[in-house]
């Protein structure tokens, strides 16, 4: 079982309300995906892994498949 992130950057810089996808590599195919936010009054995430800025601040991503987990850091600016 592998899990690979695929992003721009370990940490994503977004202004509020914009959003950033997160592209993840699952092997086996087909392996359940979990995203989760350690802060949703900072920044939500989808089931399909995209990162959407609520407001300024700080967050982490975590991304859960077949036991494995990664993260994806999440600064929050006001604007850019």
């Amino acid at each position: 079982m592998t899990l690979t992130i695929i992003s721009s950057k370990n940490v994503e810089d977004l202004a509020a309300r914009s959003t950033s996808q997160i592209d993840v590599t699952v092997t086996p195919a087909g392996t359940p995906i979990t995203f989760t936010s350690s802060d949703t009054d900072i920044a939500t995430v989808s089931n399909t892994g995209l990162i959407t800025g609520v407001s300024q601040g700080s967050a982490v991503i975590t991304v859960e498949a077949g036991g494995k987990r990664d993260t994806v850091n999440v600064t929050v600016r006001s604007s850019l």
